[in-house]
């Protein structure tokens, strides 16, 4: 199966909060969404200062164009270029954004993930993986990311292959230490670039 780039949607919506871990974590639509940068992230953060302390939530979301695949892959990968800062711990999961195939992300996207609960709980029994938790995110290079047998039925029953990645601790529920920040950092390139995220080049599979 050839290479198929993920569409110019790719980007990343996130939720801060001046209140607490919950409100940021478990609201239904997030205070920015953006996809027309030369990085896009995903982490969490939990910081003090002068006006108090703040949460932030980050996902990434990607889709693929995977109508043309009629007989399910054996195997397939996820390719993210990354750069800059690679400390979370993650997973990929199944998301239902409404921004795909070049429709711009918006921040009711920001829950937008298979089988996701608001309601303050672990989710991951309740999420569709993509992945298995990941602890290494290469900053200079690709992470190739194998997807589960999940990802590869969706694959061929879907038209559209919808991707987010978030960190262990959001999927789970687990809130920073004050002070503490985690966050992955992939690239963007020029379409056609091998391997990069961005406006239609993303992530790649396999």
């Amino acid at each position: 199966m050839a290479s198929i780039l993920s569409s110019s949607s790719d980007g990343t919506v996130q939720n801060m909060s001046t209140s607490s871990f919950a409100e940021a974590r478990d609201a239904t639509s997030g205070s920015r969404a953006s996809g027309t940068r030369t990085t896009v992230n995903f982490g969490q953060g939990h910081t003090s200062g002068r006006v108090g302390e703040r949460w932030l939530i980050q996902r990434m979301f990607l889709d693929f164009d995977t109508s043309g695949i009629s007989v399910e892959p054996t195997a397939a990968t996820l390719n993210i270029t990354g750069t800059i800062l690679g400390t979370a711990d993650y997973f990929v999961v199944k998301g239902t954004q409404d921004g795909v195939g070049g429709t711009e992300l918006n921040t009711d996207d920001f829950d937008a993930i298979d089988g996701w609960s608001n309601s303050g709980v672990d989710n991951e029994g309740n999420v569709t993986k993509y992945s298995a938790e990941s602890g290494s995110w290469n900053t200079s290079g690709n992470n190739a990311i194998t997807l589960t047998a999940a990802a590869l039925s969706d694959m061929v029953s879907l038209d559209t292959l919808k991707v987010c990645l978030l960190t262990n601790k959001d999927l789970r529920y687990d809130d920073l230490s004050v002070g503490e920040q985690i966050v992955n950092v992939g690239f963007m390139s020029e379409e056609g670039e091998e391997g990069a995220i961005g406006s239609s080049a993303g992530g790649k599979v396999p």
